[in-house]
């Protein structure tokens, strides 16, 4: 549905991706039940192809009784990177976005690989909870 995404699997695990992004989990060990941009629209991480940019989003970690947690990031581009999916060469600009929350205490960062032609992420490596767990994403075909 637009550019959200949802991803099911026989273990139970259901993840929500939007833009690239891990929007929201059901099923893993440390779940994030939400995440929404805080005072507006969250730039794509696709946006840092053209300038480096700040956003503010808001998340939410029930089993933590924290919502509304609020997490400050910066994206840049960092460079060119030509990744293989499926044998197929795709040119990307690999993109890192460091982020950080007050409450709790946590940053991280993370990568993502956008099609440079279409602002698609093709390869993502995300942080999604205070209390640990990276997920990494890649998509083998376009949606649709």
């Amino acid at each position: 549905s637009g550019s959200e995404q949802l991803w099911t699997s026989a273990a139970k695990v259901v993840i929500v991706t939007r833009d690239g992004r891990i929007a929201r989990t059901l099923g893993l060990d440390h779940d994030l039940s939400g995440m929404t941009a805080r005072g507006g629209v969250l730039p794509p991480p696709s946006a840092a192809i053209t300038a480096p940019f700040t956003s503010t989003r808001l998340q939410d970690y029930p089993e933590m009784d924290m919502y509304g947690v609020i997490v400050a990031c910066s994206a840049r581009a960092t460079g060119r990177q030509t990744i293989k999916i499926l044998g197929q060469p795709i040119a990307t600009m690999r993109v890192e976005e460091s982020c950080r929350a007050r409450k709790p205490e946590w940053s991280f960062t993370d990568s993502y690989w956008v099609d440079i032609d279409n602002g698609r992420v093709w390869r993502a490596r995300l942080h999604i909870h205070p209390k640990g767990g990276i997920i990494e994403t890649e998509i083998f075909r376009p949606p649709g």
